[in-house]
């Protein structure tokens, strides 16, 4: 899975709360969880780099962290 897929994911379930959000793919999931990472783990790089690392660690899903920088500057 390339990391546009998952941010594709990710941004239609934070700009989605709602009944039309679409699900999280089975294919994201492990046996029917979707397990992955807070942002905050990754609290002292970009949302973009710990998007980037989460998918390193193989996971699919990741969970938006409040106050998360979006870029280095």
């Amino acid at each position: 899975m390339n990391i546009s897929r998952i941010f594709g994911i990710l941004a239609s379930a934070f700009l989605g709360f709602n009944a039309s959000a679409e699900p999280i793919p089975e294919d994201a999931r492990v046996g029917g969880f979707a397990i992955g990472c807070q942002a905050y783990s990754f609290n002292r790089f970009s949302l973009f780099e710990a998007i980037e690392k989460t998918e390193m660690t193989g996971s699919k899903v990741i969970e938006f962290a409040v106050g998360q920088k979006i870029s280095r500057e």
